[in-house]
């Protein structure tokens, strides 16, 4: 199998203010150091500053740009992605479409680089108080990778057991 498998996973919640989780196909908009990269890794943290992050460190975007939650202050997301601070409505979340899975790139940390722009998205819902599990099954995942092990071990069977039988044809031929 090749590429990113961007199915969802399973919901979980957890009941902090600081989980989203995004239910449909969007993701959440992250400023990177070098242009906007995507999750769906709804992890969040404060900075020193106030400013809402994705656990890799980098703002999390609105269609506004990056947020800032005043100190003691405190932060709901709506499922439309609309944030509230201290009860009054600061910017909408960046949840975007991406229409090519293909043009996806791991950039670290949870965090994917397209070579396509991300669309508005708004069929999708976010989801304050809840995290998205992984969409791959372990036991599974396992199973596969020692069946790729043992045919790699086949293989590497097969080859020095050529190359034994080259050798010896070597020597006869030169003895």
């Amino acid at each position: 199998i090749t590429g990113l498998d961007t199915a969802a996973g399973p919901m979980e919640t957890t009941d902090s203010p600081f989980h989203l989780a995004v239910a449909g196909p969007g993701f959440l908009a992250v400023q990177g150091p070098e242009g906007e990269l995507y999750t769906r890794d709804g992890t969040l943290q404060l900075a020193p500053d106030g400013t809402l992050l994705h656990r890799s460190g980098y703002p999390l975007l609105t269609e506004g740009g990056a947020l800032t939650v005043p100190p003691g202050g405190d932060f709901t997301v709506a499922g439309d992605g609309t944030v509230f601070i201290n009860g009054e409505a600061r910017g909408k979340l960046r949840v975007v479409a991406l229409p090519d899975p293909a043009s996806l790139s791991h950039a670290g940390t949870g965090l994917l680089r397209s070579a396509v722009p991300g669309e508005t998205d708004t069929t999708s819902r976010v989801l304050q108080g809840s995290l998205e599990g992984a969409n791959v099954d372990p036991v599974l995942a396992m199973v596969d990778m020692v069946s790729l092990l043992r045919g790699f071990e086949a293989n590497q069977r097969a080859i020095i057991a050529q190359d034994g039988t080259l050798g010896r044809l070597v020597q006869w031929a030169n003895g």
